[in-house]
């Protein structure tokens, strides 16, 4: 697939240490024989989110916790990594320095957002060269963004934590709460999304907007998920889109993208009746206001789109 062309292979590691539930069940033959099963049953409800009673945190505390800062020593880790405190996702991809200074960051801004989630993603975690620093906070109240310095706060509201877009971001972050909770759910991306993503984007391009990225970046994830059932992180995501804006070709790697997405996402009977309608459409806009290199880019890839036989 042209996702897995452009971005090649990125190699992961597991970690025996981390708070997740998936490692936590791959690894499990060796937690039994450090934690009792008891023991490894908290382990799994505080991963999980659950809550604790009183008596279970006092055990925790007592029993479970001191072995993780046994492990966080032997392994030279920040202990706040593995205590439930913090948490760390992608950290193949994340400067070790940024990820001491992502934690003390998270730490500070604890004192005047006190029991708020809070995360931090983008480059920042994982450029040498980085242009700000992305925070972004959950909130119950709608928030506008501001940006102080090299900060950009972003205000997210606790349902948005189920869309695409916090999947994507929080696959590569540092944070103050256990996101593995948040599960990924059974997800379909309706049709009319992924077109309304396209046509925006083609027509950002033909604009030149100076903003164009952010539309690329909510086309790609949206379209990549829908081709291939991957979640892009900040970094793939980042170069993804640099890839694509420094080719002059890219309309035509649009356009691959956008016919992929819809040929392996949706019933060829669904989408031949969404391009027939659309292509139409856009003929009749031509007839009437005159031809234009947005109407003709859209109509060539509708055509793309029905040329091929499934």
């Amino acid at each position: 697939m042209l996702f897995s062309i452009i971005m090649g292979k990125f190699n992961k590691r597991s970690r025996l240490l981390q708070l997740n539930l998936e490692e936590i069940d791959a690894k499990i033959d060796e937690l039994r024989k450090v934690f009792t099963e008891r023991q490894i049953e908290l382990i799994k409800n505080k991963a999980a989110g659950k809550e604790l009673t009183a008596s279970e945190k006092v055990f925790y505390s007592k029993s479970i916790n001191k072995k993780f800062k046994a492990f966080a020593a032997i392994f030279n880790k920040d202990k706040e990594d593995y205590l439930g405190k913090y948490f760390v996702y992608g950290e193949e991809d994340i400067l070790h320095e940024r990820r001491k200074k992502a934690i003390a960051l998270l730490k500070k801004l604890e004192r005047n957002h006190k029991a708020m989630e809070m995360l931090i993603s983008g480059g920042f975690l994982w450029k040498e060269n980085y242009n700000d620093i992305d925070i972004f906070i959950i909130s119950k109240y709608e928030k506008e963004d501001r940006i102080e310095g090299e900060f950009h706060y972003n205000y997210i509201l606790p349902e948005e934590k189920d869309t695409l877009f916090f999947q994507s971001l929080s696959k590569l972050c540092v944070t103050n709460f256990n996101i593995i909770k948040n599960h990924q759910k059974s997800r379909r991306i309706d049709i009319n999304i992924l077109i309304s993503n396209y046509q925006e984007l083609l027509g950002d391009i033909g604009q030149k907007w100076v903003g164009y990225k952010q539309t690329l970046r909510t086309f790609l994830v949206n379209a990549v998920f829908i081709s291939e059932g991957v979640i892009l992180n900040s970094k793939q995501l980042d170069f993804m889109v640099e890839k694509i804006i420094s080719n002059p070709k890219k309309l035509t790697i649009l356009r691959k993208i956008f016919v992929g997405a819809l040929l392996t996402g949706y019933s060829q009977k669904l989408f031949e009746e969404k391009i027939k309608e659309l292509k139409k459409g856009y003929e009749e806009l031509e007839k009437e206001y005159g031809k234009s290199k947005f109407y003709e880019e859209l109509i060539k890839s509708y055509d793309e789109v029905l040329a091929v036989e499934i």
